[in-house]
């Protein structure tokens, strides 16, 4: 399977690690490398996330409290954003 990140989840990812690297640019890649080996374990296992129940085309994977969301179409995981701890994705 490929992996494929939209252009809003890239800059999602990028937002929450310059976030964190206001207070430590140390512990900002480190969080950032710990959310794109999540992911990378997609290719093998693509089911392996929740679904999100509010739409169930839509799974996640949950590191830190992040929600990384995900389609699947294609023989592809379609990354589509990533949430803060809090946030729902829209319909």
């Amino acid at each position: 399977m490929e992996i494929v990140w939209s252009p809003q989840s890239l800059e999602d990812i990028e937002k929450i690690g310059d976030y964190i690297a206001e207070d430590s640019p140390q512990n900002a890649a480190k969080f950032v490398s710990e959310n794109i080996d999540s992911v990378e374990r997609l290719q093998t296992y693509p089911e392996s996330g929740m679904l999100i129940e509010e739409n169930p085309m839509f799974r996640h994977v949950v590191h830190q409290g992040y929600s990384i969301v995900y389609y699947l179409e294609n023989n592809q995981v379609n990354i589509i954003t990533v949430l803060s701890p809090g946030r729902l994705l829209k319909r």
